[in-house]
């Protein structure tokens, strides 16, 4: 279980909620893109087998669903089982990762001719929906993760805000 992936996307949440709050909306909305995919991913990635095994550093890799994208929010969330995607809501979000899929590539370099133009809370509004949902499939499947089960235990630090 993917405990220290999932704690990084809560961090870039975060990150895009202060940024948002500061009025950087691009910089809050690519912020929101990557912790989206960190969440996504979560869901996907297979513990490497090395030193770092069963510790808190345990290391992750997604390197046996052979993405040519792994920005790519729709791809990611079709990677996803059905019976996973349903249980944690992200297949309710579908249409929002359809259309905001290149989010993090396209919105960083916003300068750059052909970036996308506009930007909006809707996937940081979209992972704080989603993210207590992915910690309680964690801790219905048994985590250990200390992480994890301390935020399952504490629901009042899953805000963005504190």
């Amino acid at each position: 279980m993917a405990g220290w992936v999932l704690e990084s996307a809560h961090r870039y949440a975060r990150a895009a909620n202060i940024l948002l709050d500061a009025h950087l909306v691009y910089e809050s909305e690519v912020n929101a893109a990557l912790a989206m995919e960190l969440l996504i991913k979560s869901l996907l990635v297979e513990t490497v087998d090395n030193a770092r095994s069963g510790t808190l550093f345990q290391q992750y890799s997604t390197k046996e669903l052979k993405l040519r994208d792994g920005h790519n929010l729709y791809v990611l969330y079709q990677r996803v089982p059905v019976d996973i995607a349903l249980k944690v809501g992200l297949q309710s979000q579908a249409e929002l990762l359809e259309r905001k899929q290149d989010v993090f590539k396209s919105l960083r370099y916003i300068y750059e001719e052909g970036a996308m133009r506009g930007s909006d809370a809707l996937l940081l509004q979209a992972f704080t929906w989603l993210f207590p949902q992915v910690i309680e499939h964690f801790y219905s499947g048994g985590t250990k993760d200390p992480w994890l089960l301390f935020m399952s235990e504490n629901p009042e630090m899953m805000t963005l805000d504190r």
